[in-house]
């Protein structure tokens, strides 16, 4: 039952992070997950059924045979050791059939025995989980009320940081550097989709087109309903210029995010973007595969893939210390450990989680929704930073103005089907563009 009940969670996941898992591309990820899942219930039903059988077969053996051989090899016993001959036929026949009554019974009552054992085992099973309920029941009646005890956690140890990471400033950009150029082998040293300049027809009839800018071409953004959200967008945003996406809700940001990322069919016009590898999505609800804290990071990579690119788990921590300087998820967590994710997190860790995770991929672009509300305005700042050393354009989805100085432009919705696209004066104008 817990492998089945892991098999329908995995589903259920997958059916409620749909939207997130498609952003990230992590189709191929999660069905190797289902995969392994399956495989094990697969493995786990195949033993039982296959011991099942053996045990059936035993069973009706001794039910229906055994008792009745056992009975007439005693029987015979008489006969052949001789010593029944001051018997004539008809008393050996009379005993024999008394007994062979006798042996007929007491096979039945064995095959009662064995039913009934089988069904005290199924019992069994129900039982000690009814049990476990009633423990934890009693438990939290008897402690719910009572105040926490403070304990020292002596398994919490401080790690000790390798001596090839930065330990100043100066050490963290030439490090930051290096990720960044690595990240630029790897990229050009990947197969692309399809030839730069090369068309792909949406089904409504707007076209997709690889380059190395994202631009809009008189693009509509149009809701699986039929609502017209937003009429001839038209703008390019060229690398190391970030943009802010504002609105109010319901104007259309996420469905611009949703159109870039292909989800959405293209209604109209035409739009200019670099191959699916070099966006990466971060959404407002962090998405936590199942499996170690590794896989958090590196998500939808595997460790193999991420082996393959040279990529250590040193190199993971420093990643990891660029957003949690404090070091507070390494200091509770190993890489192999494997948790509910989910809980085990708090909402400004899972942040954190996401932001790591994008400067893993290293992408061209990376879009950002809301997805740094609950960090510090000090580690929120020093994480556009480092999105600027890495070389990595931001389109952020924000209602916060505070953000606005980490960014160049502005797309504004209006929600009533108008847009502007502003550049960002930072000494207090804003001119139209």
């Amino acid at each position: 039952s817990e492998l089945e009940g892991d098999y329908r969670m995995a589903h259920q996941r997958l059916i409620t992070n749909s939207e997130e898992i498609a952003f990230y591309d992590g189709s191929d990820r999660e069905k190797t997950i289902i995969n392994r899942l399956f495989d094990a219930i697969f493995s786990h039903c195949s033993y039982v059924y296959y011991l099942r059988a053996l045990v059936g077969v035993f069973d009706e053996f001794l039910v229906k045979y055994g008792a009745s051989i056992t009975g007439y090899a005693i029987l015979s016993l008489p006969v052949l050791e001789g010593t029944a001959i001051n018997k004539d036929a008809a008393d050996l026949t009379r005993d024999f059939v008394r007994n062979r009554q006798l042996l007929i019974n007491l096979a039945k009552g064995i095959g009662q025995l064995i039913v009934l054992s089988n069904k005290v085992t199924s019992l069994a099973g129900s039982t000690a989980r009814v049990a476990e309920l009633l423990e934890m029941v009693n438990t939290l009646q008897e402690s719910g009320t009572k105040p926490f005890v403070i304990k020292e956690d002596d398994t919490k140890k401080k790690l000790v940081v390798p001596s090839d990471h930065y330990t100043n400033a100066e050490d963290q950009k030439r490090w930051l550097s290096t990720w960044r150029i690595r990240g630029e082998e790897i990229r050009k040293n990947r197969l692309p989709r399809f030839e730069s300049g090369q068309t792909k027809a949406s089904d409504d009839g707007g076209i997709f087109e690889e380059g190395e800018i994202i631009k809009f071409v008189d693009v509509s953004i149009v809701n699986p309903d039929g609502r017209l959200l937003v009429k001839d967008l038209n703008f390019e945003v060229l690398p190391k210029y970030n943009v802010m996406v504002s609105g109010p809700n319901g104007s259309g940001k996420s469905s611009l995010f949703r159109i870039l990322g292909e989800l959405w069919p293209l209604h109209c016009g035409k739009v200019v973007k670099p191959r699916k590898e070099d966006v990466l999505f971060v959404p407002q609800k962090p998405y936590l595969v199942l499996g170690t804290l590794r896989d958090q990071i590196i998500y939808p990579h595997t460790r193999g893939q991420m082996l393959q690119n040279s990529v250590t788990d040193d190199d993971l921590e420093a990643l990891l210390s660029l957003v949690d300087p404090n070091r507070t998820i390494l200091e509770q967590w190993r890489w192999d450990d494997v948790k509910d994710w989910f809980n085990a997190f708090s909402g400004g860790q899972k942040q954190r989680i996401a932001m790591a995770r994008v400067f893993y991929h290293r992408p061209l672009y990376a879009v950002l929704d809301e997805c740094t509300s609950a960090v510090s305005s000090e580690v929120e700042g020093f994480i556009y930073e480092t999105c600027k050393e890495l070389g990595i354009t931001l389109f952020t989805v924000s209602h916060r103005k505070y953000l606005k100085k980490f960014h160049d432009f502005e797309l504004f919705f209006d929600g009533y089907g108008n847009w502007t696209f502003k550049k960002i004066d930072h000494s207090g104008e804003e001119h139209h563009v």
